[in-house]
């Protein structure tokens, strides 16, 4: 009975460093992280814009800060950005 329950363990331990290693491999290897895209607010598409507008006035509902409001406006680098609320 040791003989069989020692046997257990060790395919045990075996096969569960072989799925870690596995694993690994495959988090490392064939899926590498750090992989995203970063876009300026002015790359944005017309529907993300306009998402990214209501964002703007929400965060302005909330923090009551314009500085900063316009700044992030100004990323849009839209001259007529005004025009875009009546949208």
């Amino acid at each position: 009975m040791t003989d069989e329950r020692s046997h257990s363990l060790v395919l045990f331990l075996v096969a569960a460093v072989v799925g870690l290693l596995g694993g690994l491999a495959v988090a490392w290897l064939r899926q590498p992280g750090g992989s995203t895209t970063s876009v300026e607010p002015a790359e944005l598409r017309p529907e993300f814009r306009a998402t990214y507008l209501q964002l703007v006035g929400a965060s302005f509902a909330v923090e009551n800060d314009w500085t900063r409001a316009q700044f992030r406006l100004d990323a849009l680098r839209d001259p007529n950005v005004g025009a875009s609320w009546l949208t």
